[in-house]
């Protein structure tokens, strides 16, 4: 392991809205297991948060339409997710096309817009087919269509020889500057 051990990374994808869990199948634990065995990581996955022990709250506030419940719940949620962003040195995204996770969307643009951190999108239907708005914001350096190609780039990184390039988001990561 290199410039990546004891790093910390926010894994981020969509939860409320994500056909897979509504299937019973959770992708994150293999990802978070390869993650911290080949590169060291610390993974924080907002689907293991203790918060996720208030969604029957949101649930039936929205059954009942109390706006103040569900908005006190959604504040904290929202809050909490993008604190643990902030203290990420970067984030990964799995984003799948058609479905909408406004909260993964607005993840991704805090830290790469506000914090400037290298912020990694997984798109297994093709990079290609992310929105234009994520190709507009995110380096396409940043942008895989799959996992494997998430690794070997990681790998890459991870390797003491690696140069930056075009993006220098990686220099605070790895403690260059």
């Amino acid at each position: 392991m290199g410039h990546l051990q004891d790093k910390s990374v926010y894994l981020g994808g969509a939860i409320s809205n994500c056909p897979l869990l509504k299937q019973g199948i959770n992708w994150r634990p293999p990802v978070i297991q390869e993650l911290e065995t080949r590169f060291g990581l610390n993974v924080f996955d907002p689907l293991s948060d203790p918060k996720q022990q208030f969604v029957d709250d949101v649930k039936r506030a929205q059954q009942n339409k109390d706006e103040h419940a569900l908005r006190m719940v959604a504040t904290g949620f929202v809050q909490k997710d993008l604190q643990k962003v902030a203290r990420c040195d970067f984030t990964i995204h799995k984003i799948v096309t058609n479905v909408d996770s406004p909260g993964s969307t607005d993840e991704i643009m805090f830290a790469s817009r506000q914090l400037k951190n290298p912020t990694l999108i997984v798109c297994e239907e093709g990079r290609f087919n992310l929105s234009t708005w994520y190709w507009g914001c995110i380096n396409p350096e940043f942008l895989f269509s799959s996992w494997d190609e998430l690794y070997d780039y990681l790998a890459e990184v991870d390797d003491p020889n690696f140069s930056c390039g075009m993006s220098r988001r990686w220099n605070m990561v790895r403690e260059i500057i």
